[in-house]
C-alpha cells in the first residue's frame, strides 16, 4: 500500500512540474533554439551568459551577453537594473547607439519575426500591448515607436518587444526577457 501511494505521489508531482514549465516547442532553427535558451536561463539571472562587465550609457553596469538571437539582432547584455528591477536579458538592434540604427519598417519587420520566433520557442505565450509605448508614440522623433510584452497572462509578463523611434530620426528595436515575472497594472 505504501509503495503505491508513494508511486502516485511520485507522479502527482511529476505532473505538477510538467505542467508549470514553460511548453516548448520542437525548435527547427537557430533562432528559436537561441530563444530557448535565453528563457530556460532567466532562473539564473542570466548567470551562464554573462561576459565583459560594462555600464550603460547613463552609467548602469551591465555585461555582455554572450547569447546572441541569430538573423535578427547580435548585441545583448545582462542588465541588473531593468523594467522589472530585477535581472534582464537585453538584445538591442543598435547595440545601445553604437550600431547603425535601422529604418523603421525594417525594425517592424525584425520586430513581428522576434514575436514569431517567440511564439514559436513557446506556444503558451500571449502578446499585450504596451500603453506607454503608445503614449510614446504621440512624442515628436517617437512616432513609430510600438511595443509588446509577452507572457501567460497580464500578471506574469516574460517579454517584451519594442520599437522605438520614426521615420524621421534613428529606429531601434529591441528584446527585453525578465529574469523573474514583470507585474504591470496598465498592460492591455
Amino acid at each position: 500500500m505504501a509503495r503505491k501511494a508513494l508511486a502516485r505521489t511520485a507522479l502527482a508531482l511529476l505532473a505538477m512540474v510538467l505542467a508549470s514549465a514553460p511548453a516548448f516547442a520542437n525548435c527547427t532553427d537557430d533562432t528559436c533554439l537561441s530563444i530557448q535558451k535565453i528563457i530556460a536561463a532567466r532562473a539564473n539571472n542570466f548567470a551562464a551568459f554573462k561576459g565583459k562587465p560594462g555600464v550603460d550609457p547613463r552609467g548602469d553596469s551591465l555585461w555582455e551577453g554572450n547569447q546572441t538571437i541569430p538573423g535578427l539582432i547580435d548585441y545583448c547584455y545582462v542588465y541588473a537594473r531593468g523594467e522589472s528591477t530585477h535581472y534582464e536579458y537585453d538584445c538591442d538592434a543598435s547595440g545601445l547607439g553604437s550600431k547603425a540604427f535601422v529604418p523603421l519598417e525594417k525594425a517592424r519587420r525584425i520586430a513581428e519575426s522576434l514575436k514569431t520566433a517567440f511564439q514559436t520557442a513557446d506556444p503558451k505565450l500571449i502578446w499585450f500591448v504596451d500603453p506607454n509605448a503608445m503614449l510614446l508614440a504621440s512624442v515628436g522623433g517617437f512616432e513609430g515607436t510600438q511595443a509588446w510584452y509577452g507572457g501567460y497572462s497580464k500578471d506574469k509578463l516574460t517579454v517584451k518587444v519594442e520599437v522605438l523611434g520614426s521615420e524621421s530620426s534613428d529606429t531601434t528595436v529591441g528584446v527585453k526577457i525578465f529574469a523573474k515575472p514583470l507585474k504591470k497594472r496598465d498592460v492591455k
